[in-house]
């Protein structure tokens, strides 16, 4: 249950700062569209620092939804068997941690007892026959 009550609380701050961001676009608009001098305004240092903090608000989520789509598009590749997006999803795949890191180890470390014992056996069986 606590993993459904943290999905949910984490939607809920997703949705805040969606709100947050759209309010503060308003807002910038709102201040530029009721400046009397507008087209002065266009040309000041005011809009450009204007236009960078709407950048800077922007700039996150314009990343994540550029991730989304590189993501949908390997996808779409994928299904297709195109060679190209499968190398890329494999570098992908050797950069991105791995959960079971601990669980592979111990997997890795049975299987080499297991061999090494197993050449020992057919080592021992050579030297006496």
């Amino acid at each position: 249950m606590s993993i459904i009550f943290q999905i949910i609380i984490c939607l809920i701050q997703l949705y805040n700062h969606i709100i947050i961001f759209l309010f503060s676009i308003i807002e910038q608009v709102l201040v530029l569209i009721s400046d009397i001098n507008f087209l002065v305004f266009l040309y000041s240092d005011d809009f450009i620092q204007v236009l960078k903090n709407l950048i800077v608000l922007s700039l996150p989520w314009i990343i994540f939804l550029l991730v989304i789509r590189l993501f949908v598009s390997l996808i779409s590749g994928a299904r297709k068997r195109k060679s190209g997006v499968i190398i890329v999803a494999t570098i992908l795949q050797m950069f991105m941690p791995d959960p079971y890191v601990e669980r592979t180890i111990k997997v890795v470390q049975v299987q080499t007892k297991k061999q090494s014992s197993t050449e020992k056996k057919a080592n021992d069986e050579d030297l006496e026959s």
